[in-house]
C-alpha cells in the first residue's frame, strides 16, 4: 500500500470516519496513501433537543490519524432522503477526488443516512 494512491473515506456523519474506519485511515496514511475524508452531512447532530457540532472533533481526529482535514458537504443530519440521489452523488463528484479505494458504510446498517452514503459511493466509484 503505497505510492500516489488515493483513498476516499466517504461517511455520512462527523464521527463515522473515526468510529468506522479510523484504523484503516491511519494505516493507509502511514503507508503513503493520500486519504481524503468526505462527510456528507453538515456535521451537526440534532437529537433530543440538543445541537452537537461534531466538526471540530472530526478535524482533530483526522489530524491525529495523519490524514487531511475532512470536507463537510452540509446535508442536514438524518435528512439525506430529502435530497435527490443525483444531487448527493454530484456533490461528491464535484470535489474532483479520483480514488483508487473507497471506504464507506455497509449496506445492512440501520441508519438511513449510512445506507444512502453507500449508494453515493457506488455511483461515484463506478468506472
Amino acid at each position: 500500500m503505497s505510492g500516489d494512491r488515493t483513498a476516499l473515506v466517504l461517511v455520512a456523519h462527523a464521527d463515522d470516519e473515526t468510529l468506522g474506519c479510523g484504523g484503516i485511515m491511519q494505516r493507509l496514511a502511514a503507508s503513503g496513501w493520500r486519504v481524503e475524508v468526505v462527510i456528507v452531512s453538515d456535521g451537526i447532530v440534532r437529537a433530543r433537543g440538543i445541537d452537537q457540532d461534531n466538526r471540530p472533533a472530526a478535524r482533530r481526529a483526522c489530524t491525529l490519524l495523519g490524514v487531511g482535514e475532512p470536507r463537510v458537504l452540509g446535508i442536514a443530519d438524518q435528512r439525506f432522503d430529502a435530497v435527490p440521489m443525483a444531487d448527493l452523488a454530484n456533490a461528491v463528484g464535484a470535489l474532483g477526488i479520483e480514488p483508487d479505494l473507497v471506504v464507506t458504510h455497509v449496506g445492512t446498517d440501520l441508519n438511513g443516512d449510512h445506507r444512502l452514503t453507500l449508494e453515493i459511493a457506488k455511483i461515484i466509484g463506478r468506472p
